[in-house]
């Protein structure tokens, strides 16, 4: 089976940004870090797509240890009713 990873981007997401619906949780793709990310890739989050997220990290040690997580992008628009 072929390797898809190098296919997809890989995208920073603060981890501690994230939502849901009591079923479901996502990550907020609306942060600094990740729009930095996403112009300096020249891409456009679009519905479906597939990507990996990642937010840096560090071990017990202060050595770096990455989060990694692969996933879709879902397109969610909220709208604020007052």
């Amino acid at each position: 089976m072929k390797n898809d990873t190098a296919k997809k981007p890989r995208i920073w997401a603060d981890f501690n940004k994230w939502d849901g619906d009591g079923v479901s949780r996502w990550l907020v793709l609306a942060t600094r870090g990740t729009l930095d990310d996403l112009s300096r890739l020249k891409i456009t989050l679009t519905e479906g797509m597939e990507a990996t997220f990642y937010s840096d990290d560090a071990d017990e040690h202060g050595n770096s240890d990455p989060i990694e997580v692969d996933g879709r992008v879902h397109l969610l628009t909220k709208t604020n009713d007052g």
